[in-house]
């Protein structure tokens, strides 16, 4: 017992400021925690009184926001449908609610697979979304901290960047769209898997590296962020990392290059020091010193680039591996994509019609300068 508690002294404080976030986040959501004691849900109730046969019934009533309609309309209906289809003892594959019936599974915004998507399964419905969106928002502070911390911040402004992105206008605006909140809050991890074997690497220099347990962290990352199941949050988290690792790479050539430059330099005055030993010590010493001038007779360069992409092939292992563990979502989506009506009965100019014209390029820096949906006033 002794023993634990010795080990867990040093992570004292991180496992303080890891249990602070998760209670800013419980705190945040209170609320709608536990709606049957508050009366509160995420779930927009209000939206469905401007449809038929909700309409005629409070025909005066404004909802809070419209946009939000969503949630109501589909969201939570896909949740029900699932539910009802696995208690049946099926997958849901098929969403016979809709004309005909289209495919549902392969569509994969429902997010089926996403392990905390149990909530859903288990939970009233209007528990869940106040859970699932809690510890969505607590992981996303949680995991944002850890990169920090592996930047190499103190504890304290590891913390501040925690509350920063749990807190940042997307994910909070977000808290309606299970699936990003699902796929987005995983990013800072995905980057603090990389950065620390890059940063591995760095420290070892030359020598070769294996870094296996953080690829298997990595690969569970990435299929996290593909069973969430939004297609344009996958590629952009893709995107992201996919810069992050390159530019990374770059600087750990650098200072792995001059590291060793500066090592090579330092030992210049001691490679020499066994000549006088006497009989096979002479001859062992002769042979490491007929070593280091090789080694450094060859370029610094041409030791780490072969190393380097040996650490990218690595990287890319992660990648592949995590794509893999995200097929059973993923797999099914690729297969769907062709079957969309915009293939061939939409032309490109007609899909970008549909596009925010470009003055609200302006929203980027004022949100609200062509008003709010919450307050009812949008133009």
């Amino acid at each position: 017992m002794k023993d634990r508690i010795r080990f867990l002294t040093p992570l004292r404080g991180d496992l303080l400021a890891i249990a602070c976030l998760l209670l800013l986040a419980l705190l945040w959501f209170a609320p709608v925690l536990f709606p049957h004691l508050t009366g509160a849900t995420l779930l927009p109730y209000d939206t469905l009184y401007t449809f038929e046969p909700w309409r005629t019934l409070q025909p005066e009533l404004v909802p809070h926001n419209g946009l939000l309609a969503d949630l109501v309309l589909e969201n939570a209906v896909w949740k029900q449908h699932i539910r009802q289809t696995m208690a049946e003892g099926q997958l849901p594959l098929w969403n016979p609610q809709i004309f005909t019936g289209v495919p549902f599974l392969a569509a994969g915004q429902a997010s089926t697979f996403y392990p905390l998507s149990i909530l859903f399964y288990i939970l009233p419905l209007e528990v869940a979304y106040g859970w699932f969106t809690a510890l969505q928002i607590a992981l996303a502070g949680i995991n944002m901290y850890l990169f920090g911390r592996v930047l190499g911040l103190q504890k304290l402004a590891a913390f501040f960047s925690g509350v920063v992105f749990m807190f940042s206008g997307f994910l909070i605006v977000s808290v309606v769209f299970t699936m990003f909140l699902a796929a987005v809050v995983w990013l800072p991890l995905l980057l603090a898997i990389v950065e620390q074997i890059i940063r591995k690497q760095e420290e070892k220099g030359t020598a070769s590296f294996h870094p296996i347990p953080y690829l298997i962290a990595g690969i569970a990352v990435l299929s996290l962020i593909i069973l969430a199941g939004h297609p344009e949050l996958i590629y952009y988290t893709a995107l992201v990392t996919g810069l992050y690792t390159a530019v990374r790479l770059i600087v750990a050539w650098r200072v792995i290059q001059d590291n060793g430059q500066k090592a090579v330099g330092s030992n210049q005055s001691t490679v020499g020091s066994g000549q006088w030993t006497a009989g096979s010590g002479q001859e062992t010493a002769e042979w490491k010193l007929e070593t280091e001038n090789r080694r450094r007779e060859t370029p610094q360069g041409q030791r780490v680039a072969p190393r380097l992409l040996k650490l990218t092939g690595w990287l890319l292992l992660m990648a592949a591996l995590g794509v893999a563990a995200g097929a059973i979502q993923l797999v099914p989506l690729l297969e769907l994509v062709p079957l969309n009506f915009r293939e061939g009965s939409a032309s490109f100019q007609q899909v970008v019609g549909w596009a925010w014209p470009s003055r609200h390029v302006l929203t980027f820096f004022l949100p609200d300068i062509f008003g709010n949906p919450s307050h009812h006033a949008w133009f």
